[in-house]
């Protein structure tokens, strides 16, 4: 069984598509197991020399298009919510707390931020909804979301990612390869399950 980190933001619509892909259809991906790693976007294209600040506002408008196409294609429900604070990470420090908790708390995180931002429309910046919600869930531990040492371990998460030649998210390396975005997935699904070309979905 092959460990590897997948990273990720909730903002992505792509690790949105990801999400959905690795839950609905694991049997693309034998022997794979998929550690969810948040990372921060903005650093991460800092220290690449991208400028601060995240995509320009026309790679946006064209990367959620695409997105909106996608998810019409394939049936995905898929809402673009405005992010009203792109540089809130409680959402991502959620996550973390969901990790430390143990069972089958990251999954259950995962489905319901996926679930509320991409079917509802909740800005997942927006960090009095992502509270309320990890409460509603019962998530435990929340009375650390505001540690220092939930930054430090999402610093340590980007500086992870981009020594594994992050580019984007989602992005991950499995076999020596590193795969971008939900085409690099398809693609990953076709090295592990023996096809020459990624399978339609």
């Amino acid at each position: 069984m092959a460990d590897v980190a997948l990273y990720f933001t909730f903002p992505q619509p792509t690790a949105y598509f990801a999400w959905h892909l690795l839950a609905t259809k694991p049997e693309r991906f034998p022997g794979l197991k998929v550690r969810w790693t948040p990372v921060l976007y903005r650093r991460l294209m800092a220290l690449q020399g991208a400028e601060a600040g995240g995509s320009p506002p026309l790679v946006l408008k064209y990367n959620y298009a695409d997105a909106e196409r996608w998810a019409q294609a394939h049936g995905i429900p898929f809402a673009a919510p405005h992010r009203h604070a792109p540089v809130d990470q409680t959402a991502h420090k959620v996550h973390l707390l969901a990790q430390d908790a143990g069972g089958d708390w990251e999954a259950r995180w995962m489905e319901t931020m996926h679930l509320a931002v991409r079917r509802e429309g909740m800005d997942p910046t927006d960090h009095a909804k992502v509270l309320a919600l990890a409460r509603k869930v019962g998530l435990p531990g929340l009375d650390r979301v505001g540690d220092a040492s939930l930054d430090a371990r999402l610093e340590a998460n980007t500086q992870q990612a981009l020594s594994e030649e992050a580019c984007d998210v989602p992005f991950l390396r499995h076999g020596g390869e590193a795969f971008r975005g939900i085409d690099g997935l398809e693609w990953l699904s076709a090295r592990l399950t023996g096809a020459t070309m990624p399978p339609r979905l």
